[in-house]
């Protein structure tokens, strides 16, 4: 990991670099003038285009539930889904009653956090057999076995999830999403 992390190191500098040399404020700046309402339709008011920015990510959210969460593939999307729809509350969240933040936000957490665990033991399985197929053989065994115990906790997590995440649940977060 420690190599790893070295290794992107130079890109991160980079990167900061970069921003310090191109006036990162200036730049947002420009950006918010450039992105002003067209007047081809009336503004929208703060509240309406909040919750038009809420049903969208929760559209988007919902849409990932719909695909076939036996697969790992999917539940990792259906977690980026979950994870931008709890940024998207973040920013929102003031324009709504506290119940929104203190109960609806919390729901979408536990259902990222959910699917975080499970996303966490699938990348260190994957990233143990990887090691190993490059290590000698005693340390290849020892990553082969910590790729098994990842896969048996990665099953384990997936299970619990599927048995909690189920069609009532579901259909609660989205009454509970819509109501907003």
């Amino acid at each position: 990991v420690t190599r790893l992390r070295r290794k992107a190191q130079p890109a991160i500098d980079k990167a900061v670099a970069r921003m310090q040399r191109k006036k990162f404020t200036q730049r947002s700046d420009e950006f918010c003038r450039r992105i002003r309402w067209r007047p081809q339709t009336p503004e929208p008011s703060y509240g309406e285009r909040v919750k038009e920015m809420l049903r969208a990510a929760t559209a988007r959210f919902l849409a990932k539930c719909e695909g076939d969460l036996t697969q790992v593939k999917n539940l990792h999307s259906l977690r980026i889904e979950a994870k931008r729809l709890r940024y998207t509350m973040e920013l929102l969240a003031g324009a709504f009653d506290p119940s929104f933040r203190k109960e609806l936000y919390l729901q979408v957490t536990d259902v990222q956090e959910e699917l975080g665990q499970l996303n966490d033991h699938a990348t260190a399985g994957k990233r143990f057999q990887e090691w190993a197929g490059r290590a000698k053989a005693s340390a290849a065994r020892e990553f082969e076995a910590l790729a098994r115990e990842e896969a048996t906790a990665l099953e384990a997590s997936q299970t619990k999830f599927l048995s909690t995440w189920n069609e009532l649940r579901r259909a609660e977060l989205e009454c509970d999403l819509r109501s907003f």
